[in-house]
């Protein structure tokens, strides 16, 4: 199987999401903790995101999904602004008004090059 061509990614990622990065650093203090500090960068990025359906649910072991969960489908890497910008663990997206939390990820490779990445996405309760 060829790698699709670019315009067919193209049309295949036809939705525009939020993405939230969330970096943890550590507080520079005397404390004992280890107390770290959240910092968030907001991006403007092509994705597609799917409702998980009751057929999803059927293959998977019960508690991980729920209804309202997502998946998302994400191009390997995002150049904005000449930075390369990559989907996380831990990262939030928000799409038509919902927030969901990146769970799990998933590398799809072609040839020994990822050619998109799926994302379990999970509904962010009182978003």
């Amino acid at each position: 199987m060829k790698k699709p061509p670019a315009w067919k990614i193209q049309k295949m990622y036809s939705a525009k999401v939020t993405l939230h990065k969330v970096t943890e650093s550590e507080i520079e203090t005397d404390d004992e903790f280890g107390q770290t500090q959240e910092t968030e960068e907001t991006y403007t990025i092509m994705a597609e995101i799917q409702s998980i359906t009751l057929e999803d649910m059927a293959y998977l072991p019960a508690g991980e999904i729920k209804e309202g969960d997502a998946w998302g489908y994400f191009v390997p890497v995002y150049t904005i602004d000449g930075e390369d910008i990559i989907v996380e663990v831990n990262d939030y997206v928000s799409f038509k008004n919902i927030k969901y939390l990146v769970q799990r990820i998933e590398d799809y490779y072609e040839a020994n090059e990822v050619v998109y990445r799926r994302a379990l996405l999970k509904r962010q309760v009182g978003q």
